[in-house]
């Protein structure tokens, strides 16, 4: 498995190699990409310190304040609820509220049509961010991930499953299948799945 350090020394050297080739388009979305990284404080410094670029240098001083603003984009819950975390199952019964009044085979059919549309949008939004050279809004990107999950909350009642009960269960498959975590070695030589 590649550590963190070990990806952001790949990420600039691959970035050294694209400036030297003088690819600006390129570039740019290697720091837009960069900069969608998770990657704590000491590592953005050690990307810095490594780092000879200047485009490296401005994605390491604004990471900061990107990630305040994705802490910003949703308002905090209201002091009653304050400090409290939402469960998924929470999360689909106030979703919920806002079904249509139709039958389940209806909302199964919307369930399905709706997250294939609300992926495309996602997915349109993502493909403008990293091809097309647009600022990755974090107000956007949880607006667009809140749209697929409401109707991922819908599929779920639609068909009598609990979001929370298909969490548990799709961690449980996640550790027989990966139960060191993933690498792309285990994923390689994994056996093959009962889909039952």
């Amino acid at each position: 498995m590649i550590k963190p350090n070990e990806m952001v020394q790949i990420v600039l050297s691959v970035i050294e190699a694209v400036a030297a080739q003088g690819d600006s388009l390129t570039l740019k979305r290697l720091v837009q990409a960069l900069d969608s990284l998770t990657l704590s404080a000491s590592a953005r410094k050690r990307a810095l310190d490594c780092g000879r670029l200047d485009d490296v240098r401005s994605w390491t001083e604004t990471a900061d304040k990107r990630a305040a603003e994705a802490t910003q984009c949703f308002p905090a819950p209201p002091p009653s609820s304050a400090g409290a975390e939402m469960t998924l199952d929470q999360y689909q019964g106030l979703a919920m509220r806002t079904k249509p009044d139709e039958d389940a085979k209806a909302r199964q059919l919307l369930g399905c049509l709706g997250l294939a549309g609300e992926t495309g949008e996602l997915i349109d939004y993502l493909k403008k961010v990293f091809y097309h050279g647009h600022d990755l809004s974090y107000t956007r990107l949880g607006t667009e991930l809140g749209d697929v999950l409401w109707y991922c909350a819908l599929l779920a009642d639609a068909f009598g499953l609990n979001l929370g009960d298909v969490a548990t269960h799709n961690i449980g498959k996640l550790r027989l299948r990966y139960p060191d975590g993933f690498s792309h070695e285990a994923s390689r030589t994994r056996a093959p799945e009962d889909e039952s």
